[in-house]
């Protein structure tokens, strides 16, 4: 990638868990500094180091508390604000601390969690219980000085929706809130012999019979990622299709009696799984009927791997925002919908417009990969750097 800033910028990271194995955010992270860490100097500030990228220097930063983890939050704010106090570009942080003229948003803001839709009365009482929680108080005064408009500062938000949150709800300057989505490493595509050899070989190894549709459903919160109506969908669906339930999936006791007998031999609970591409080459269909995701990392994952996706729409998850409802996804207007969700899944598994919606899938995710994510995060860092110049 071209860098046409005339020096290297030296910019500070401030992550607490610098993996690729932790999550969406955490992933996110760490494929920004490697995309673009040929052109700049990077210096990573996290108490969790599981990723060391050549050329990148580390700082980790002592963990005191497992809890209670606001106090942990806070004295980890008050050591990178101290060590990035001097000597950088740039300070990005993916963190709910006061330092960092780049903030990446990956959640809901407690602030929005808090008052959104809420009565004046509400609004009191959220106050209140505001005043009277450490916990609460710490973080709410954290985000408050996150977002507190500076010269310098700007807001990334990793989806439109999420971007017109910032903006509407959070009062963030418009012109400084730029949206800037997660990425995805593109598998090499596969022609369509190839294609079915590994998705044969794929479940073979999860033990799946060849005839069977398979769904896949992935999570690590049950509740939130709608696993009880993917169950409820997969009910009133025809009995060689199965689904598939990858990730931690917590609370498990509460969604495996959702598993009636008759369903039983229907689902397939595989947990945690670190080779995510077998799954995904194994699977017909990605069922992601979430109540509340910023963007939806697994959605853009399975169409890199050419999997159709049935998603909530954007009211719940933000990638949906940027999907084409018929053409590259199918679109849940209600994702608590059995119904709505069984009867999207029946048509996508038609031959005709499974093959349609793959390519598709694919040509979209084609569009979005770390190297083009990381050039819009580099265009923002040299917006910053040659505006601090002048």
């Amino acid at each position: 990638m071209a860098n046409s800033h005339p020096r290297r910028l030296k910019i500070a990271v401030l992550h607490r868990n610098f993996t690729i194995t932790g999550g969406g955010a955490e992933h996110y992270a760490v494929a920004m500094v490697e995309a673009l860490a040929r052109d700049h100097d990077f210096h990573v500030f996290a108490q969790k180091i599981e990723h060391r990228l050549p050329g990148v220097r580390y700082t980790q930063i002592a963990h005191w508390f497992e809890k209670p983890r606001f106090l942990n939050q806070l004295l980890y704010a008050v050591c990178t604000a101290w060590y990035t106090r001097r000597g950088f570009d740039i300070v990005h942080s993916h963190e709910n601390t006061w330092r960092g003229n780049v903030q990446t948003v990956h959640v809901i803001p407690l602030s929005h969690q808090l008052f959104a839709g809420k009565s004046m009365a509400k609004k009191a009482l959220k106050c209140l219980s505001i005043l009277t929680s450490p916990r609460l108080l710490t973080y709410w005064l954290l985000e408050k000085f996150r977002f507190w408009p500076t010269a310098d500062r700007h807001v990334v938000a990793v989806s439109e929706p999420l971007n017109a949150l910032m903006v509407n709800a959070l009062r963030c300057p418009p012109d400084r809130v730029v949206t800037i989505a997660p990425g995805v490493e593109l598998p090499d595509a596969l022609d369509a012999s190839a294609r079915q050899t590994a998705r044969m070989q794929a479940r073979d190894v999860l033990g799946i019979a060849p005839p069977a549709k398979v769904l896949l459903w992935v999570g690590n919160d049950a509740q939130k990622k709608g696993l009880p109506t993917a169950l409820a969908a997969l009910s009133s669906l025809p009995e060689d299709v199965v689904l598939v339930v990858a990730g931690a999936a917590n609370p498990r006791g509460v969604w495996q009696q959702l598993v009636t007998p008759a369903l039983k031999h229907r689902v397939l609970d595989v947990g945690v799984v670190k080779n995510m591409a077998q799954l995904y080459t194994a699977c017909d269909v990605l069922v992601h009927p979430t109540l509340e995701d910023t963007f939806g990392m697994v959605v853009l994952e399975a169409m890199a791997h050419s999997l159709p996706v049935v998603v909530s729409g954007a009211t719940y998850c933000g990638i949906a925002a940027s999907l084409s409802d018929g053409q590259n996804a199918l679109i849940l207007q209600n994702p608590k919908d059995s119904q709505e969700l069984a009867a999207k899944i029946e048509h996508v598994l038609s031959p005709v417009v499974d093959q349609a919606m793959s390519q598709q899938a694919r040509t979209w995710a084609q569009s979005q990969s770390w190297e083009a994510m990381a050039k819009l995060q580099n265009q923002l860092y040299l917006k910053i750097a040659t505006k601090a110049a002048k």
